[in-house]
């Protein structure tokens, strides 16, 4: 048994013309037997057609079902992988039609439309399974993730109900992979490279050892390290504000402390008077402490956003490590104390450059910081200048 799958597509009309049909050509003596799932008849001309308008439908069906339609849209809901037995065995339809819907079960799809093709072209028997990924009830996209891994397990399992084991590398392959190995064929050694590399795994060598280190793992541990970084400055931080409120909170206490306060509030402004200091001072007290109470979120805000960006240029730093190791193609190593040191020191270096004394706030000024920042980091694009041209610089017509 070797389950092979094609392609995902976008027309259910040429794919149906290509398995029901033979190559290029307008007849089908190719096709010995078709079989439907899930569908309300059995002529193929027309279950692909309707497999066609259900994947048309498929914002339709979302919205009948109670769904709302986010998420990428499906573009490819036509889904092909063909069954091969050995040349010496002879299953007859119905078997090859139950192995089928075993293979269906086995990647989750037992409940999509699907359209069974039935070949006789090739000197081993085999069946075509042409599916419709849009569910007809709900009109949700069903995955394809892991398929070719889950199939592999399928046929092994099958091969071995049926007591003989036609594809040995198979069953090595999946032992391994059991181990945690990373294992595909031999024609695609280099696209394994790339694959574990992809999915945070080091560089190999030819031989396909498992490896040590993961990009995933180091992305994983970040968060930790930045909040190890950042703790001393959020302790401080939280200090300063707890301190700030209790000296409010006893200045406040008497008419000539909340007079100091509401004049120093209303010093950034254009528009500020004694009287109105005086009247802001007699009248909300409870403001003076909402005021404060902002510029301290502000602040608490910049500081958070200073670690997300610490945290988007670590991550950088990381993968353009990585991405060198794996051009090197460099052997497995563990990660040392050198490059926790190597972060930590970016970490600083990163910090340093953008400092707190660079978005510090003083609680009675008015400025605020989070604006600050932002335009700290997304300067507005310069303008240029439009100079008057004379008469004597503009083309003639």
């Amino acid at each position: 048994m070797v389950p092979r799958i094609a392609k995902s597509g976008r027309s259910f009309k040429s794919a149906a013309l290509y398995y029901l049909h033979d190559k290029k050509a307008n007849t089908c003596e190719r096709v010995t037997q078709t079989f439907t799932l899930n569908l309300p008849t059995n002529d193929a001309d027309l279950a692909w057609r309707i497999m066609a308008q259900t994947a048309i439908d498929q914002k339709h069906l979302k919205r009948a079902a109670g769904i709302k339609a986010t998420g990428r849209k499906l573009t490819k809901p036509v889904y092909c992988y063909s069954l091969s037995w050995h040349p010496d065995e002879s299953p007859d339809h119905d078997h090859m039609i139950k192995a089928a819907k075993q293979s269906l079960e086995a990647i989750g799809m037992a409940e999509c439309q699907a359209l069974l093709i039935v070949h006789n072209d090739e000197p081993h028997p085999h069946i075509h399974i042409l599916v419709n990924r849009v569910d007809p009830m709900t009109g949700k996209a069903y995955s394809t993730s892991q398929d070719r891994l889950k199939l592999s397990r399928w046929a092994e399992k099958y091969e071995q109900e049926i007591g003989r084991i036609y594809c040995k590398e198979r069953v090595a392959n999946n032992q391994k992979r059991r181990k945690g190995h990373f294992t595909k064929d031999r024609k695609s050694l280099s696209k394994a490279k790339h694959h574990r590399w992809q999915f945070g795994e080091h560089a190999v060598n030819d031989d396909q050892q498992s490896p040590d280190i993961s990009l995933k793992r180091e992305f994983s541990a970040l968060p930790n390290q930045i909040k190890d970084f950042m703790r001393p400055h959020w302790r401080e931080l939280f200090n300063r504000q707890s301190e700030e409120r209790h000296a409010l909170k006893c200045q406040l206490s008497t008419l000539r402390g909340r007079f100091r306060h509401a004049l120093a509030a209303r010093r950034g402004k254009r528009k500020s008077s004694f009287l109105s200091a005086l009247f802001t001072a007699l009248s909300s007290p409870r403001g003076l402490q909402r005021h404060l109470l902002k510029r301290q979120f502000e602040e608490r805000a910049a500081l958070d956003s200073q670690s997300e960006q610490l945290l988007t240029e670590a991550a950088r730093h990381i993968s353009k490590q990585h991405r060198d190791r794996f051009n090197t193609l460099a052997e497995p190593q563990e990660v040392s104390e050198q490059d926790s040191e190597d972060i930590r020191s970016f970490l600083n270096s990163a910090f340093n450059d953008r400092s707190l004394e660079n978005i510090s706030i003083n609680p009675l000024e008015p400025n605020h910081k989070a604006k600050r920042l932002k335009d700290s980091h997304n300067p507005k694009p310069k303008q240029r200048k439009r100079e008057r041209s004379s008469g004597r610089d503009r083309p003639v017509k």
